[in-house]
Parts: structure tokens; C-alpha cells; sequence
């Protein structure tokens, strides 16, 4: 899954200031995509619980230096997914290192 995640980085607009220019190197493109394949997979897992996904900013460090999240928030809706009539969401904040808070 993370080779089709780096596909779809390689289609980006922005794909040359990853691949590097100006002199600066190339953005760790492979820890990019694994982030994407992981946040896929978390995607997948929520389902209908998911509301809204943020992950902001993604630092990238030069190839083989990693990402780091620096911040994220998953927004959840209470109960079973789409048979939650009331449709009541309840925020999860997570932040590297700190583990999650309401």
C-alpha cells in the first residue's frame, strides 16, 4: 500500500519541491507514503465512526530522515457507525509524545 501512496505523492503539483530543487535534497518520500498507507489503514479501521481526519503539519527530513506528525486530531461519532441516530461526535486530540485528550 505504500508503494501506491508514493505513486500518488509522484502526481502531485508539488512533486519537484519533494523530489528536491534548488539545491535542497529530496524530502523522505518513502516515509511520506508510509505515513499515508497507515492513516489509510487507521481510515479503514474507524469507518462510519470516522467524522474528520487532520494530521497538520507533516514534517518530511531529507530522504531516510523520517516524518514527524505534529500534530492530529480525529473527530469519532459516538455509538456503532450509521446506526447512531442522534449522529453525536465526540474530538480525540492526539499529539506526539503527550497520548491522547478529550
Amino acid at each position: 500500500m505504500a508503494a501506491q501512496a508514493e505513486a500518488m505523492l509522484r502526481r502531485l503539483a508539488a512533486w519537484p519541491v519533494l523530489a528536491g530543487v534548488r539545491g535542497r535534497p529530496p524530502a523522505d518520500v518513502a516515509a511520506a507514503a508510509e505515513a499515508l498507507s497507515r492513516l489509510s489503514w487507521l481510515a479503514h479501521d474507524a469507518g462510519a465512526r470516522l467524522v474528520e481526519l487532520d494530521v497538520n503539519p507533516l514534517i518530511l527530513r531529507p530522504a531516510g530522515g523520517g516524518a514527524i506528525a505534529v500534530d492530529g486530531r480525529a473527530t469519532l461519532r459516538r455509538g456503532c457507525g450509521s446506526d447512531d441516530a442522534r449522529g453525536d461526535a465526540e474530538a480525540a486530540t492526539l499529539s506526539p509524545g503527550d497520548g491522547a485528550t478529550r
